[in-house]
């Protein structure tokens, strides 16, 4: 699966998505010579960590990194259920790749998938009785996302329900650790509460319905997989109402059924209330992942049990397998639909084909001044620092400085307003602001606009 995937990811030409995907990218980057990068609490410590020496090689280093991740993962998840004596442990490898948005995603500089590493190699750490790593491991994920506070706390309560008392402290090794490194950056000892990005009660971006997430799974699994999950979760009930599990098997159902649980619906109710910055993304599904084909598993072994001849057995194995690695190449536009478009970032192809040979051309020069935008993939279009404050400075600062002549502005129609608060029309009316050009392209989501000022 690894060598599938890498070849895959040299191959393809994308970076996931045009936001967050891209600024991780550019924290772990740049991280060896912007070594405060190290501590910043939006782009994770761990993961900056841990990705930064493949990142460092470009964008596709960080996709290896992450395609690593993924591969380990299926691995990972693929001994939790051979320890839960589940006969058909092998159809992982191909359920992982008929997840549609988990494998697309993948080739990506997205956090989510260094996050599901961990929490199922938290499981499986605890399936083998070495409690100790496994506390200690779970401790660090919030410094990969936030979510993983969640996650501590579900193994907190694990732990008290086992009475394992005496390892609850170290649940806080990460946080405290962490805690001690930044404190020395930020002259601050509660630096990992006070930089948290997403602790504000307000979103910025609205809210949704209460059975949003619903949907927003069948996105990431597509309809074949959430049918086999959903049969899955109905035998899982019901063998437990019915005590047919070991205390073993048992405490490994908790921890996957649990994990799975409360970031479903955190995500959920973060969504419905407008808070914590939830923008009500799908790919936030991602890390639960295998806990879906674990409980999707038990589905299919269900089923395939009520075959009483073995050819057919065989047979529904094989259909299933087709079934699900099939039916992403014949969805349609609402979903993930397999094929050469699938990664195709059209803001992405916009720069890389229209303004920055634009400004690479006509205003070569741009390197020696500041260059103003808020977009994040101009960094990579341009081979611009983005945290070389003398190179590049974000749309807002606008608002309070007056850029030296012959400074670039790099204006787009979705982070300039929103992550700038910069609009068109006071670039437009600035007396020193000379428009050199501008870009459009209509998609079937709208528009993609990128306007170009000098300053003069």
């Amino acid at each position: 699966m690894l060598l599938l995937l890498s070849l895959l990811g040299f191959y393809i030409n994308t970076t996931g998505d045009n936001g967050d995907s891209v600024m991780h990218y550019l924290f772990s980057h740049y991280a060896f010579e912007h070594p405060e990068n190290f501590l910043d609490h939006w782009a994770k410590p761990v993961f900056v960590l841990l990705s930064s020496p493949f990142a460092y090689f470009g964008f596709k280093g960080m996709i290896l990194f992450n395609v690593i991740c993924f591969s380990l993962t299926a691995l990972i998840t693929f001994y939790v259920a051979k320890k839960l004596q589940l006969k058909y442990a092998l159809l992982i490898f191909p359920l992982f790749l008929g997840a549609p948005l988990f494998f697309k995603m993948a080739f990506s500089g997205l956090t989510e998938y260094l996050f599901g590493l961990m929490m199922i190699l938290g499981i499986f750490l605890f399936q083998r009785n070495k409690a100790l790593p496994a506390i200690i491991l779970i401790s660090f994920l919030p410094m990969v996302r936030s979510e993983g506070l969640i996650i501590i706390g579900v193994f907190g309560l694990f732990l008290l329900w086992r009475k394992m008392y005496k390892w609850l402290p170290l649940l806080l090794t990460g946080q405290l650790l962490y805690t001690i490194i930044g404190a020395l950056y930020y002259q601050d000892i509660l630096w990992v509460i006070h930089k948290i990005p997403y602790a504000n009660v307000d979103s910025p971006y609205g809210n949704g319905g209460i059975f949003d997430f619903i949907f927003r799974l069948l996105y990431v699994i597509e309809k074949p997989l959430f049918l086999l999950f959903t049969i899955g979760l109905g035998v899982f009930v019901l063998k437990s109402l019915k005590r047919q599990y070991t205390q073993e098997e048992n405490n490994s159902i908790i921890l996957i059924l649990s994990t799975f649980t409360a970031l479903f619906l955190s995500h959920t109710v973060f969504w419905w209330l407008g808070v914590f910055n939830s923008m009500g993304l799908a790919r936030v599904l991602i890390v639960v992942v295998p806990q879906v084909i674990i409980i999707s598993l038990f589905g299919i072994e269900y089923g395939i049990a009520l075959i009483k001849n073995e050819n057919l057995r065989k047979v529904a194995i094989v259909g299933i397998v087709f079934m699900v690695l099939a039916f992403p190449f014949t969805t349609g536009k609402n979903s993930v639909q397999y094929g050469k478009e699938m990664f195709s970032v059209m803001d992405h192809q916009l720069i890389d084909e229209q303004v920055a040979p634009f400004i690479q051309s006509e205003l070569e020069n741009y390197r020696e001044h500041v260059v103003y935008f808020s977009h994040p993939y101009l960094s990579l279009a341009l081979d611009i620092d983005y945290f070389d404050l003398e190179k590049h400075q974000e749309m807002q600062h606008l608002q309070y400085q007056e850029p030296e002549v012959n400074s670039l502005i790099i204006w787009d129609n979705w982070f300039s307003p929103t992550e700038g608060n910069m609009d068109l029309n006071s670039l437009i009316e600035h007396p020193n602001y000379e428009m050199k050009a501008s870009f459009k392209r209509t998609v079937e989501s709208g528009e993609i606009s990128f306007v170009i000022f000098e300053v003069h």
